[in-house]
């Protein structure tokens, strides 16, 4: 309203089609970005649906646990199903960050608990491919194949090694491939030292300690004897209990195991002859077994489990140059089922 000559006067206001005509153009402007953003992320979406396609469905394991990524290998498309369980590389406690594929204690655990209250499943497969790895994971493993209700049937792959050969003693049986490299059977401690290299470079460390032996294995000084005595006795200890779960699962005299126990490795062909392994043969015929043990009578549904990786965290996580996992234990104090070449 506007004041002239006395008179109040409506002022002009501009038409309705101009004042929505800013609206409608900031309206447009968002769709176009939109439909821009859409377009830029389509392939990336195509690329992850692909991969994941290729690598099969999750399988989400109980407690919250990560999922496990499963894939149909052949068979009908319903019925029984034999689970091929793919165990490849060191054997840890926990998966940590690595992309590398690993056996991590907890994640393979679950998946057998899971497989184990599956009614589909009727029977496992274990495809191993490890040289072994840290003691108590192997020894999780071990356990917790022993409680299993299912027939279990263990495969040996490349290298089925110290650890991974005392994982397999939880099977009824194991399948080895000819070529396999197979035995380790043994504990070896690790402890680097790097004392006299501080020293050339002027490095110094203070150490304050409770005891004498509070730093026992430590990188910045050497071992005394008697350290090195007490760390014996643990490895014997755990090298006995290692000769003991061989024994008991193959079903041979403790002496004779003992004899074998020196830390050598042997082929699938002088394994068997030993009695280590039960048959010579390739993952037809572990699951061909496994299925018979669990009583099948027609082919069944084989699905394969990889609990060692994830193929997202291989498709996203960053690819930094890592050392060797061999150089990496290497460089860990600790206490191993595993054949360390």
């Amino acid at each position: 309203m506007t004041e002239t000559s006395g008179e109040f006067v409506a002022s002009a206001l501009p038409p309705r089609e101009k004042q929505g005509k800013g609206r409608k153009r900031w309206w447009v402007w968002l769709l176009f970005f939109l439909g821009g953003l859409c377009l830029l992320s389509l392939p990336l979406f195509t690329c992850m649906a692909s991969w994941a396609a290729l690598t099969g469905s999750a399988v989400p394991l109980g407690g919250g646990a990560p999922r496990v990524y499963r894939e149909p290998v052949r068979g009908p498309a319903f019925g029984p199903e034999v689970a091929v369980v793919v165990l490849e590389g060191p054997i840890v406690s926990a998966r940590g960050s690595t992309t590398r594929p690993v056996i991590a204690a907890d994640r393979v655990v679950d998946l057998l608990h899971t497989l184990n209250t599956s009614s589909r499943v009727r029977a496992v497969v274990l495809a191993i491919n490890s040289p072994g790895g840290g003691v108590a994971p192997s020894e999780r493993i071990y356990h917790a194949l022993k409680g299993m209700d299912k027939p279990v049937v263990a495969y040996f792959q490349d290298v089925a090694a110290s650890g991974g050969y005392y994982i397999a003693m939880g099977a009824e049986e194991i399948v080895a491939h000819p070529s396999t490299l197979t035995g380790s059977i043994g504990v070896i401690a690790v402890f680097p030292h790097a004392e006299r290299l501080l020293d050339k470079v002027g490095i110094g460390v203070v150490v304050v300690k409770s005891g004498p032996h509070k730093d026992m294995g430590s990188i910045f000084r050497e071992m005394t004897p008697e350290e090195r005595q007490h760390i014996q006795d643990i490895v014997d200890a755990m090298y006995l209990n290692f000769v003991e779960v061989v024994a008991q699962g193959r079903n041979l005299p403790l002496q004779e195991v003992k004899t074998l126990a020196d830390g050598r490795i042997y082929s699938g062909e002088q394994a068997l002859e030993l009695g280590l392994v039960d048959r010579l043969g390739f993952e037809e015929e572990a699951v061909e077994r496994a299925a018979a043990l669990a009583g099948l009578t027609r082919e069944p549904k084989v699905v394969r489990y990889y609990p060692g990786y994830s193929s997202w965290a291989l498709l996203f996580q960053s690819q930094q140059p890592r050392l060797p996992w061999n150089l990496q234990l290497q460089l860990t104090p600790g206490l191993y089922y595993l054949w360390l070449p």
